[in-house]
């Protein structure tokens, strides 16, 4: 399957993003949350609007899922190859 990200907002970039890494780590949202060391309803929240990380958030987000925090911040693609995502 092969998505046009031109077409996405910055935050539904990130959340595809984030929601393929997790499931490329096999993680849930629970188990992040405690490896972000932060509440579970915080990380619903900071995964629903992704734009709310702070650098330091979305650093430790990108060591956790194996991901390249500056492809991360500047939507370029990133581990997951947007391009066949």
């Amino acid at each position: 399957m092969h998505f046009n990200y031109n077409n996405y907002t910055m935050n539904e970039k990130l959340k595809r993003i984030i929601g393929y890494a997790m499931y490329e780590n096999d993680l849930t949202k629970l188990e992040l949350s405690e490896y972000m060391e932060m509440s579970y309803p915080t990380m619903l929240n900071k995964l629903k609007d992704p734009g709310t990380l702070k650098i330091s958030e979305a650093d430790r987000l990108c060591r956790i899922l194996n991901l390249n925090l500056n492809e991360f911040l500047t939507n370029n693609k990133t581990n997951e190859n947007s391009e066949n995502y």
